[in-house]
């Protein structure tokens, strides 16, 4: 067998080191599908542990591996975000965040419920007060002291970091006269709560986010629709439409996320919305957080991809343009060609008839002439030359 030459040796050595780079540098670069994931729900029992325990249900069917923690709400969850303790966490748009953080999309919307036991308290009466607002730290606490202080309420009042359970019990035995509670829709436990009960919801007066949401921006205005909650057989409450506060609850997680695990997150969650709706309903309507909106949390780059994907790509929408282009250049090539083969025929026609000329002049020579012949023929071949 004949051994390759140096030369050849060199080439193959190049050949496979440039294979090589090229592999590491997929290897390197390709971002590996996370499987592993942590999400931050809510106190256990709550309504954020059971939207979390829904999503993490409905995901482990396509595939992912994804542990529920328990935190106290909000602000421990964005903690846990920012502190890489955990991948994904529920927090509501209007709770303070840092750079790089993002959105994987909206969740549901909660609305702030004033739970009382008298019908004689309102909001300008709570001035000495004992008042639940929830756990320390989360979306109902910073919430309820916005709302107090739109109000007119520095201080003067007993506000009670506490569980929603606590408050309640705390409300049903006189221990405090009101509770501030953040919640969806429909919060199976507000309707346990107030199901024959003498608990009804407080008004909160005609445009309670009138003012408020020039100093919390992300707080929407809302209404608890007539009827929502049944107090007992016939009986529901609100009498009408009672105007409130609301506010988003996104999915978040960081900007560093990749993208295709992002891509893979929403659409998971999209395509399983009927699984998502019947483990907790508030998730009927999951979708994408729109980047021109007034949310706080930028939509992640691999969110927008997927909702981009069946957008024209740039041969799509410059197919037409590329078309006539590519007609005019092929047309004006074959013009260009077919005056070539003109050209060219015209100049082996004349080449054609000059030997013609030629021949019939030098065999007429050959073949004898008289000296006034011969030079006649020689001025013509001088002639053809020329």
């Amino acid at each position: 067998m004949q051994k390759p030459s140096k030369s050849n040796q060199q080439l193959l050595i190049a050949a496979s080191l440039a294979i090589g780079i090229v592999f590491a540098t997929y290897y390197f670069t390709t971002d590996k599908e996370k499987t592993n994931w942590k999400l931050a729900g809510g106190v256990e029992g709550g309504n954020y542990d059971r939207v979390a325990k829904a999503i993490a249900s409905t995901l482990k069917s396509e595939g992912f591996e994804i542990k529920v923690l328990n935190t106290l709400g909000s602000r421990e969850n964005i903690n846990g975000l920012r502190n890489d303790k955990v991948d994904l966490c529920l927090i509501q748009n209007d709770t303070p965040g840092f750079f790089g953080i993002c959105s994987i999309g909206t969740l549901y919307r909660e609305y702030l419920h004033v739970l009382i036991k008298k019908d004689n308290i309102n909001q300008s009466n709570l001035h000495g007060r004992t008042i639940s607002i929830g756990p320390n730290g989360g979306g109902t606490d910073q919430i309820s002291k916005a709302m107090l202080f739109q109000w007119g309420y520095k201080d003067g009042m007993d506000l009670r970091n506490e569980s929603f359970e606590s408050g309640l019990m705390n409300l049903n035995e006189g221990k405090v006269d009101a509770v501030f509670v953040v919640s969806g829709m429909n919060n199976p436990r507000i309707e346990e709560a107030i199901w024959n009960s003498e608990l009804s919801l407080m008004a909160l007066g005609n445009a309670p986010a009138a003012t408020l949401v020039h100093r919390h921006p992300h707080i929407e205005n809302a209404k608890i629709p007539a009827g929502t909650y049944t107090t007992r057989p016939g009986k529901t409450i609100p009498e009408q439409d009672l105007p409130t506060i609301g506010v988003r609850v996104v999915l978040a997680c960081k900007s560093s996320l990749p993208n295709g695990d992002a891509r893979k997150l929403i659409r998971s969650l999209l395509e399983n919305r009927s699984a998502l709706s019947q483990q907790s309903p508030i998730l009927a309507k999951v979708h994408q957080i729109n980047p021109n909106n007034d949310s706080q949390f930028p939509p992640h780059e691999g969110v927008g991809q997927y909702f981009r994907r069946e957008a024209p790509g740039f041969f799509q929408r410059w197919s037409d343009t590329m078309a006539l282009g590519l007609t005019t250049v092929v047309l004006s090539w074959s013009i260009l060609a077919a005056l070539r083969r003109i050209l060219i025929q015209r100049k082996k026609d004349r080449v054609d008839t000059y030997f013609a000329k030629v021949d019939e002049l030098i065999t007429e020579l050959v073949g004898g002439v008289d000296k006034d012949r011969a030079e006649a023929i020689s001025s013509q071949l001088q002639a053809i030359r020329h």
